[in-house]
């Protein structure tokens, strides 16, 4: 049934990190597996691959139940077609078209703190857990003044290069769960670099892109160049 559902709804493309309920329980390693990799196996044959457990069997069945439950009673239609995504994408991505589209528009850094970074936080919260949510809420200074990873490191009596590896999970998670906002911080980025504003939310938008959008997924998209058409061609 699960199979079946995931089939009628043409989401056997779709990465079982991006629909997992929780990154914590999803080994790292398969984040980005489609889900197709498994959609044929029975359950022998899932757990005579190479590595796959108990527990990450259990995590990549959690995925196709999660997909069942949702969508179970849900019957397909010829014209439209449903998109499933993390609660947080809908608000923070509406928001962020909204604005890029509006001419002259530059944020304040109080709307970037709560309509942007917060909602990615919480997130990382319950993706990651609250170490790492913490660490990222120091390097973007929620709360205090951006903390130096050397300062962080210290705090938590642990390496730099401990610090690196976990602040490395948050870009990892973002590009399972809403690879697309690389863009979007981008415009944000070279809208106050054109602008050249000093007020914090240059820095601000920096850090943040830095912190949870790899170069990589930046690079993916083409820049936008007009202000009355955002996102890919």
């Amino acid at each position: 049934a699960c199979r079946q559902t995931v089939l009628r709804h043409q989401l056997e493309h779709e990465t079982l990190g991006k629909l997992a309920p929780s990154l914590r329980g999803l080994p790292t390693v398969i984040w980005k597996r489609s889900i197709k990799t498994y959609l044929t196996l029975s359950l022998t044959e899932m757990r005579a691959l190479k590595t796959h457990g108990e527990k990450r069997v259990g995590s990549v069945l959690e995925v196709f139940m999660t997909i069942h439950q949702l969508l179970m009673n849900v019957v397909a239609h010829p014209l439209y077609t449903l998109r499933i995504q993390p609660r947080f994408v809908g608000p923070v991505d509406q928001w962020l078209r909204g604005r890029l589209v509006e001419p002259g528009w530059t944020p304040h850094l109080q709307d970037l703190r709560q309509q942007l970074a917060l909602p990615l936080l919480n997130q990382i919260a319950h993706d990651a857990g609250e170490t790492v949510h913490r660490l990222a809420c120091g390097r973007l200074g929620i709360e205090t003044e951006p903390e130096q990873v050397r300062d962080l490191a210290a705090g938590l009596g642990v390496s730099r290069a401990r610090i690196y590896q976990l602040l490395m999970m948050c870009t990892q998670m973002m590009e399972v769960r809403w690879a697309e906002a690389g863009w979007m911080t981008g415009e944000l980025v070279r809208r106050y670099r054109s602008i050249q504003v000093d007020d914090g939310c240059a820095h601000f938008c920096e850090t943040l892109r830095h912190l949870l959008f790899s170069d990589r997924q930046l690079a993916s998209f083409p820049v936008v160049k007009s202000t009355t058409h955002v996102g890919p061609t």
